[in-house]
C-alpha cells in the first residue's frame, strides 16, 4: 500500500512539473560574496535560468596519463598523439592499447552509461529536457525556473549587482545535488561562479631592469624599437624560434578573440611590411565564428589584444596557417567569459583536425570561479 502511494505521488508530481524529492548533499559552496559584488535579494521565482550540467567523465585520470605519455620525450609513445577517429576500444582498456590503436579522446571523457542514465532519469522525473553541448554528452544544457531550481538544488538563487558595471546577475553561494547523483554530476553552472568584475584582458606589467638577469636584459634591450616594443625577429632570437618558413601544411595555430576584440587583415599587412619584410605581406588568417562572434574589417574595429595576438603569431610562426577564433556572447551582461571559454573548448574537441596550438590572452580572477569548474 505504501509503495503504491509513493508511485502515485511521484506520478502526480511529474504531471504537475514539480521536483521529485530526493535526499540532497552539499556539492559546492563559497564562503562569501566575491569582491566587486553585492547582494540585492532573492531572484524572482518565474525567472528562467539557463544552466549547464557537467557530467563526470569516465576516465579523466587515464586521459591525463595519456597526455603525459605522448608529451614526455623519454616515453616510448612520445609524439603518438591521440586522434579523434572512431573508437574501437573501451576507455577501461590499458593506456598502451589506447595509444597503439589511436583511440579517440572521447573514449576518456565520455560519461559512463550509468552516469548518463542516472542524470537523464533525474531530469525526466522533474519534467526537464536537456540539450547536449558536446559530442560526448559530458555537458548538458537545461532551462529551469528559479523556483524549481531552488528545490532541485536545495538553494536560494539571488540577484547580485556588479559594482564596476552596475549590471545584475543571478547566482547562489552554495548548492546541493541528489545523493544518488554524487559521482555522476560534476557541477552545475553558473551557480557559485561569478563573472570577473575586473576585466578580462591581460594586464601587462614591465619587469624592472633591476630584476632582469644581466644577459637577458642586454638581449632584450638590444631588441627594443625606440626603447618601447619588441619585434618578431627579436622574439625569434630570444627564444630560439626557427626563422625558416614552415614547409608542412599539417601544422596549424589558433588564436582566440573574446570581449569584442577583432583582428583586421589590413593591420596585419602593415605589420608584416614593417617588421617582417621577408614574409609575403598578403599573408592572412582564417576566421572561425562561435556564439555569433564577428570580425568586422572597418577602420577602427580592430582591438588592441586581437591585433597583438594575430600579428605576432603570424609574424613569428613563419608560413604556419593561423585561424582566428572569434567568440561572441555579451560577457559584460551575464554571458560571462567562463561560458565562452567552455564553448571554445567544446568546439575544439569536436574538430577532427583542430589547431595543434591555441594561444589565448584572456583570463579570469580565480577567486570568482568554482573549484570544480576550474
Amino acid at each position: 500500500m505504501v509503495s503504491r502511494l509513493l508511485v502515485v505521488t511521484s506520478l502526480i508530481a511529474l504531471a504537475l512539473g514539480k521536483p521529485v524529492r530526493r535526499d540532497l548533499q552539499l556539492h559546492e559552496s563559497r564562503q562569501s560574496v566575491p569582491r566587486g559584488f553585492s547582494l540585492v535579494g532573492p531572484a524572482a521565482d518565474e525567472t528562467t535560468l539557463a544552466l549547464r550540467l557537467a557530467l563526470v567523465r569516465s576516465n579523466t585520470a587515464g586521459l591525463i596519463d595519456a597526455l603525459y605519455d605522448v608529451s614526455n620525450p623519454s616515453s616510448a609513445h612520445y609524439g603518438e598523439h591521440l586522434t579523434k577517429e572512431e573508437a574501437s576500444l573501451l576507455p577501461t582498456r590499458s593506456l598502451r592499447c589506447l595509444l597503439t590503436s589511436h583511440d579517440q579522446v572521447e573514449a576518456f571523457v565520455a560519461p559512463k552509461q550509468e552516469t548518463v542514465s542516472a542524470v537523464n532519469t533525474w531530469l525526466s522525473e522533474n519534467n526537464l529536457q536537456s540539450t547536449s553541448l558536446t559530442a560526448t554528452g559530458d555537458w548538458l544544457a537545461i532551462n529551469v525556473p528559479v523556483s524549481q531550481a531552488n528545490e532541485l538544488f536545495g538553494t536560494n538563487f539571488s540577484v547580485y549587482t556588479q559594482s564596476s558595471t552596475s549590471k545584475q546577475i543571478i547566482r547562489t553561494l552554495e548548492y546541493s545535488i541528489p545523493t544518488d547523483l554524487v559521482g555522476h554530476l560534476d557541477l552545475v553552472h553558473p551557480t557559485i561562479t561569478f563573472p570577473d568584475p575586473f576585466g578580462k584582458k591581460p594586464v601587462v606589467n614591465a619587469i624592472p631592469p633591476s630584476k632582469r638577469s644581466e644577459t637577458d636584459s642586454k638581449r632584450a634591450d638590444n631588441c627594443l624599437v625606440n626603447g618601447t616594443y619588441i619585434t618578431p625577429s627579436c622574439l625569434q632570437s630570444l627564444y630560439s624560434i626557427p626563422t625558416a618558413p614552415a614547409t608542412s601544411s599539417s601544422g596549424q595555430l589558433g588564436v582566440t578573440g573574446y570581449v569584442d576584440e577583432y583582428a583586421e587583415y589590413s593591420d596585419l599587412t602593415t605589420f608584416l611590411e614593417q617588421y617582417r619584410p621577408d614574409v609575403n605581406s598578403s599573408t592572412g588568417f582564417t576566421i572561425v565564428s562561435l556564439d555569433g562572434g564577428e570580425d568586422p574589417q572597418s577602420s577602427g574595429d580592430a582591438g588592441d589584444e586581437a591585433s597583438l595576438d594575430i600579428q605576432y603569431t603570424v609574424g613569428i610562426a613563419t608560413n604556419v596557417p593561423v585561424t582566428f577564433i572569434t567568440v561572441g556572447g555579451d560577457v559584460n551582461s551575464g554571458d560571462e567569459l567562463a561560458n565562452v571559454l567552455i564553448d571554445t573548448a567544446n568546439y575544439l574537441l569536436n574538430q577532427t583536425a583542430p589547431p595543434q596550438v591555441i594561444t589565448t590572452s584572456y583570463g579570469l580572477d580565480e577567486s570568482t570561479i568554482s573549484q570544480n569548474l576550474a
